[in-house]
């Protein structure tokens, strides 16, 4: 319901991992030598983030991480939270291979992956109709509409072939953080502009 004149015509997709390391553990002092688990997760996610750094048109980004058992120990266990996204889905299909390669080949540790979900990627053409409606409504409101790229439920239906976007009907910032925040006031202005692009897209 974000950002007021925002039509996301690019449905970034996602693909969503836990990764878990297990190795043999052992004291931090008498078994230096060991493998530890957080340090092999640490060493993966570098490898990872390096996978994708300087490239247009995906992110990867790791959300969540933990493990270890003692400050004295090394690791028996450690896990972290993979979030990879690509705005083509033949980008993403070889991002995804290309990750998948570097966890698999992690020495040492034993590695397991669980799929925690995932969204396809897609896009509609700026010309088309639905398109075209939605930003024909925004500019009758006195709304400069922008395409952008996203991800929200569109990509399901887009996935499906059904021509899909999503529309934003009110103004905020500070996404997932403890600052976000919405304005309340546009919101009315924002449905009317999606009320007229059901409405023109219907004609």
């Amino acid at each position: 319901g974000n950002y007021l004149g925002r039509v996301s015509t690019v449905a970034v997709g996602s693909v969503r991992w836990r990764v878990e390391l297990l190795g043999p553990g052992g004291h931090a002092w008498e078994e230096s030598s060991a493998p530890s688990a957080v340090h092999e997760a640490a060493a993966a996610v570098q490898r990872l983030v390096s996978l994708t750094s300087g490239r247009e048109g995906v992110s990867l980004n790791v959300g969540r991480i933990g493990g270890g058992e003692a400050i004295n120990a090394r690791a028996r266990s450690a896990w972290f939270e993979v979030d990879l996204r690509a705005d083509d889905p033949a980008v993403l299909r070889s991002l995804h291979d290309l990750c998948m390669a570097a966890l698999e080949g992690i020495p040492d540790v034993a590695v397991r992956i669980e799929d925690l979900g995932s969204r396809p990627a897609g896009r509609m053409d700026p010309s088309h109709a639905l398109v075209v409606a939605a930003t024909d409504a925004l500019r009758g409101f006195g709304v400069e509409p922008r395409l952008a790229s996203t991800s929200t439920d569109a990509n399901a239906a887009l996935d499906a072939g059904i021509p899909a976007i999503a529309i934003g009907v009110t103004e905020g910032a500070g996404e997932h953080t403890p600052d976000e925040w919405i304005a309340t006031a546009p919101v009315a202005a924002g449905l009317r502009a999606l009320a007229a692009t059901v409405n023109i897209y219907g004609r």
